[in-house]
């Protein structure tokens, strides 16, 4: 039994369940999600990817997920009079425009975005496969 992208939405993202835009984000999140990278997972990529998208959206706006789907690293400097709090970057995770991951680390989405990522993508190379190619042949 398959569990769509809307149901997981609703299970890992309740709260935009009923975003006005969700269709839409889904659509944008499928199209940078490819199906034969994640297999089994391809929904639950594409939900994770759609939940991404609208965290940064309201992250930029103030909106709904602005306080629920960010993602801070370790606290690094705390205050007490008129209440000032720090946190620092996220081990491990490089969030910045240009980087291997893109913005990905900016939310708790992204970031198990890139943990099945990392969980079901095996890139390789074959150094040499000419060589590779005729001892093959010869055997």
């Amino acid at each position: 039994m398959s569990i769509s992208t809307t149901q997981i939405i609703d299970i890992i993202a309740p709260q935009y369940s009923s975003d006005a835009s969700l269709t839409n984000t889904i659509t944008l999140a499928t199209q940078r999600t490819s199906e034969e990278a994640f297999g089994d997972n391809y929904y639950y990529a594409i939900a994770l990817r759609t939940a991404h998208i609208l965290t940064m959206r309201d992250m930029n706006s103030g909106g709904v997920g602005s306080g629920l789907g960010g993602a801070v690293g370790a606290i690094t400097q705390k205050s007490e009079g008129n209440t000032s709090i720090s946190f620092g970057a996220i081990a491990g995770i490089t969030g910045t425009t240009g980087s291997k991951t893109g913005d990905l680390g900016l939310t708790r989405y992204g970031i198990e975005l890139l943990g099945l990522i990392a969980g079901n993508i095996c890139g390789f190379s074959v150094a040499n496969y000419s060589t590779i190619k005729n001892q093959v042949l010869s055997e």
